[in-house]
């Protein structure tokens, strides 16, 4: 949300193939993959929200945040379940 409390709209560049980009939600469909989607142009004070709904059988999952080029640089957050 803005300062104002209003949405932002997210602009997302998707660089893999099994993502589905919606409204309101982003959907990373990784089967025997890694799936990659970058949100761009953001302040470094924003406070992200997230929910994750994990396939049983997943890995692991996470975000990385401040990256660099295409997500070879920044600060990693990895969950596996």
């Amino acid at each position: 949300m803005g300062n104002g409390g209003e949405c932002l709209v997210m602009l997302w560049n998707t660089l893999t193939r099994g993502i589905e980009v919606q409204p309101a939600a982003v959907h990373l469909h990784a089967t025997r993959t890694l799936e990659v989607a970058v949100v761009r142009g953001f302040a470094h004070n924003l406070h992200i929200s997230l929910h994750v709904h994990a396939n049983a059988n997943a890995a692991a999952f996470g975000i990385r945040m401040r990256g660099a080029g295409n997500c070879e640089q920044g600060y990693e957050l990895i969950i596996q379940p």
